[in-house]
């Protein structure tokens, strides 16, 4: 043994304490504390730990035997030599009885006989410190296996810390433990759990991760060198010097502290108390350091856990809110995969073929096709396979027989590496407008072939669709991609109910393009602001919409770009409104010319020929 042993030696005879003092320092092994009867020792034992102790056993008040039984009662197995005179067997057998280490008799020559005390001292003070340390390994082992346990159940990081406080102190004997997150602001180490007895350590003087004195103790230091910093003598180490008081009424005589998650957000430290000095050494440290990872480790994952549900939260809700763009829509809805069969239909595609969504998911769009319409249907199922969006009309068979004449604009969707995947259309039934303009070509069959014009300007009413599916990417897509302007609104009405302005909640580059609009400038901003000369008669025409459910539709013309807009207006959710916007300005110019023609017709004729006149309308 290298270390000094620090020895109580108790007995009424001033001038055998003062010899054995003398004896047993001699060769500087020992430390010797005397005093003069049982009661004052147990006081000093209570400020001072003690290695061993010896005791005469014929002593006034308290004798040796009643000094025992106490000293094992308060402080447990620190090493106890009776030291005396007496020599009868009863006081023996009493003695190792009540946990005597060794007995040894006064008497004799005084050299030989306090190198036999020093021999059953050192021999005392190296099994109990060997059984101390089986113990305290023990311990610490069902400290990890607890933590670990711990870890596994517990998902909160409050809640995790404070359970491994509370392992530290009641499965591994310490007096205290805490824990704490370094605070890069304050530089200092805030407390957030801690458990044993505290008594209000904690409180009087925070701990700075600056090297000043209150950051140079075994917590401070472990957090800037990140590594295990201990005291194994709290009463004499200058390091403990603005805690040294306190630390030690309270009882605690050695301390270690150690990082865990260093270079995260959670960087802290955990620090450990001991109620004797000299507790920790390479095994101790060795396993408070495995503790440390497992802190560590399970800090991270619960980081991850919690990022892992903010950003699935997140995904949700974006997913939803385009999802209920799409389901909502004036337009059918259709996407397939790498087969062409149905995995996805909107409530309007069900209404404008007459199935319900779920007979109509699992079939192929072929299915709901006439023969005659199949030939070129595969050819535009061709050019979709090999990355190609398509726009084209098309006639369909509804579930009652009827045939309806659908606008389909399509796009495929492509895997990373290149391959088809899958595709979406957007589909309008286009039947009633095509016969208007059936009846329209009947009466002026004699102009040259509009038809094939004005057919063609159909095909910009649509956009193609870049993504669509269950997905909240497949629908941000679809919503990004539309050629057709998309503006989504919200009604700001007033405690009546009556619509007042409204507010911009999102746009397709689309609209930015049709409007001159950035959607950086008017996202969260209302119609009055980003629009001041707005006519009250608009808001509550939209404000119907939004708040009935009713949809609208119309036409408008922008004079400063002499364009023609076809606008349609729904319900996308309570209070809320979508406006669609399709550039129509080819097909009205087309309609002009062959309404000039037809005028120029009949006025040859001297009639005024078929003239079909739109209503003016407003922007």
């Amino acid at each position: 043994m290298t270390d000094t042993i620090r020895v109580l030696y108790v007995d009424d005879e001033p001038d055998l304490l003062e010899l054995g003092k003398l004896f047993l320092e001699d060769a500087g092994e020992f430390s010797v504390d005397t005093i003069d009867s049982a009661t004052s020792a147990l006081h000093l034992i209570e400020k001072t730990p003690f290695d061993a102790i010896i005791s005469d056993y014929q002593m006034p008040v308290v004798d040796g035997i009643q000094f025992l039984i106490e000293v094992r009662k308060q402080y447990g197995s620190i090493p106890f030599i009776l030291f005396t005179g007496r020599g009868r067997e009863e006081v023996v057998i009493n003695a190792i009885n009540n946990g005597a280490d060794f007995y040894l008799q006064k008497g004799g020559d005084p050299e030989a006989q306090f190198a036999e005390l020093a021999h059953k001292i050192r021999s005392a003070v190296d099994h109990n410190r060997d059984e101390l340390k089986i113990t305290t390994l023990n311990r610490l082992y069902g400290v990890l296996s607890a933590t670990n346990s711990a870890i596994v159940r517990i998902h909160s990081k409050k809640e995790l810390m404070d359970e491994i406080c509370r392992i530290v102190v009641d499965n591994g004997g310490f007096v205290m433990a805490w824990a704490g997150f370094a605070e890069e602001k304050s530089e200092v180490i805030r407390p957030i759990c801690a458990h044993g007895h505290l008594d209000g350590y904690l409180e009087p003087i925070p701990i700075s991760t600056r090297d000043i004195p209150r950051g140079r103790g075994p917590t401070g230091t472990a957090y800037r060198d990140k590594i295990i910093s201990y005291i194994n003598d709290i009463a004499s180490d200058p390091r403990m010097e603005p805690w040294r008081d306190m630390a030690l009424e309270r009882g605690y005589r050695s301390n270690a502290a150690f990082p865990f998650a260093v270079g995260t957000r959670n960087a802290g430290v955990m620090t450990l108390y001991a109620s004797e000095p000299g507790f920790f050494n390479d095994e101790t440290l060795k396993l408070l350091d495995e503790l440390s990872e497992n802190i560590s480790y399970a800090l991270a994952a619960l980081d991850y856990e919690e990022e892992k549900k903010e950003s699935e939260e997140a995904l949700m809700k974006s997913e939803e809110k385009y999802r209920r763009i799409v389901d909502t829509s004036h337009e059918g809805i259709w996407a397939m995969d790498r087969h062409f069969v149905t995995t996805y239909a909107n409530e309007r595609l069900a209404e404008m073929l007459g199935y319900s969504i779920e007979e109509i998911l699992g079939k192929t769009i072929q299915s709901f096709m006439p023969g005659e319409e199949l030939a070129d249907q595969q050819l535009q199922i061709d050019a979709r396979m090999t990355g190609h969006p398509g726009s084209y009309e098309r006639r369909f068979r509804t579930k009652d027989g009827t045939a309806r004449i659908i606008h389909i604009s399509a796009s495929p969707l492509m895997g990373d590496d290149g391959s088809f995947v899958g595709s979406f259309a957007m589909l309008t039934d286009i039947t009633d407008k095509k016969r208007a303009e059936d009846e329209l070509l009947r009466k002026n069959e004699e102009l040259e072939a509009s038809y094939e014009e004005l057919a063609a300007t159909n095909e910009e009413l649509h956009q193609t669709m870049k993504t669509l599916g269950y997905s909240e990417n497949l629908f941000r897509t679809l919503f990004r991609e539309m050629l057709n302007g998309f503006a989504v609104h919200e009604i700001i009405c007033d405690e009546t109910g009556t619509p007042l302005d409204y507010r911009f909640i999102d746009v397709n580059p689309a609209f930015e393009r049709m409007t001159g609009l950035r959607r950086e400038d008017i996202l969260g901003k209302t119609a009055r602001d980003v629009l001041p000369g707005l006519e009250p008669t608009w808001i509550e025409r939209y404000g119907r919409v939004a708040l009935t459910g009713s949809p609208d539709h119309f036409e408008n013309y922008s004079g400063d770009l002499d364009k023609f807009y076809e606008v349609t207006v729904y319900q996308n959710a309570p209070s809320q409104f979508t406006t669609i916007i399709a550039d129509v300005t080819d097909r009205r110019r087309a309609e002009r010319e062959l309404l000039k023609k037809n005028e120029e017709l009949g006025a040859s004729y001297g009639g005024t020929g078929f003239i079909r006149r739109g209503t003016p309308l407003q922007y």
